[in-house]
């Protein structure tokens, strides 16, 4: 009955992914509640998911500086403040509230006090398993690539992609071969892609069993590209096949002593507060184009700081030419 309903999944979703939810991290926020104070929850890499919240008081040491009169309460908690938290904040990469915004009733009155938060940073991890001989689309949302976390080709267990076949082809679970290097060449960066779950393909770990591609991926936003080059020097911007160019941001000028600095005399590289944003004129010659060059140039910029050395910093993504 296992192995029937694992392929009824299998054959029924043809190839779809499921997903499930990793914390990266956790983090507890304090914030004192002073008229104005702002409460702020922000994720380097995943989403906010808010665990706890307390608005009240349940000790005499937090946020005590000069309330010391105000501190008597500390079994004081305002029912609903997890619930209004989650409501403005999960599923967000940063949320700001202000204090006041949980004032709508007032736990102790006469104490002073203070919003806390505990909350995970969460990544959804897209899972997708298909038989040998099948193929599997690794997709991703509008403006996100993907990323391949880990992928395998083999058998590890007695149930997956089984329907039909002789007990023979389904006893060894000891094969397990890596393929994550094949698969991220293929789909790393795009916004989908097609793996063929086969020997051609990945050659034959265990000869005789029936064998399925299980592959772990995220989407994300993809990571930009990063030109530098030295005052005359030319950029060039690329992106592989299918993609085209979009400029996030550019800059023309110096705002360090180290860059572009080789064999150019102190009075070149003084100054650093020398930061003209061109990224209108990048994006009018590279924006929708699979490669562009650019001359890094007072005659194609103006000159910002007179007398210094300056060098053209350039950040682009690349992304699916129909995007």
């Amino acid at each position: 009955m296992l192995c029937f309903m694992s392929v009824l999944w299998l054959a029924a979703t043809c190839l779809d992914t499921a997903t499930a939810s990793y914390a990266l991290s956790t983090t507890k926020v304090t914030t004192c509640d002073t008229l104005g104070y702002v409460h702020r929850l922000s994720c380097e890499r995943g989403v906010i998911a808010v665990q706890a919240a307390l608005y009240g008081r349940l000790d005499r040491e937090t946020c005590s500086e000069g309330w010391t009169n105000n501190l008597k309460d500390i079994t004081c908690s305002q029912s609903g403040t997890k619930a209004v938290l989650q409501n403005r904040c999960d599923g967000k990469t940063t949320c700001e509230v202000i204090t006041n915004a949980f004032r709508f009733s007032d736990p102790c009155y006469g104490t002073y006090k203070y919003l806390e938060s505990t909350y995970a940073c969460v990544l959804e991890v897209s899972s997708s398993v298909v038989c040998e001989h099948y193929n599997t689309r690794l997709q991703c949302g509008q403006g996100q690539v993907i990323h391949v976390l880990s992928a395998y080709y083999g058998r590890t267990d007695h149930s997956t992609c089984c329907e039909g076949r002789p007990e023979s082809q389904l006893q060894n679970i000891q094969c397990k071969l890596s393929v994550i290097s094949n698969v991220a060449q293929m789909c790393n960066d795009k916004s989908s892609c097609s793996v063929g779950a086969s020997n051609s393909v990945f050659g034959d770990p265990c000869v005789g069993p029936c064998k399925y591609l299980d592959v772990k991926y995220i989407c994300q936003s993809p990571q930009p590209a990063v030109s530098v080059v030295c005052e005359h020097s030319t950029a060039h911007l690329r992106c592989g096949q299918g993609q085209v160019i979009h400029v996030l941001s550019a800059y023309y000028g110096r705002t360090d002593h180290s860059t572009c600095s080789e064999g150019r005399p102190e009075s070149q590289l003084q100054n650093i507060q020398c930061k003209l944003s061109v990224i209108s004129k990048v994006a009018q010659m590279c924006n929708g184009h699979s490669s562009c060059s650019v001359i890094a140039s007072n005659s194609v910029f103006g000159d910002p700081c007179v007398g210094t050395y300056k060098y053209l910093d350039v950040k682009y993504i690349c992304q699916n030419a129909s995007v």
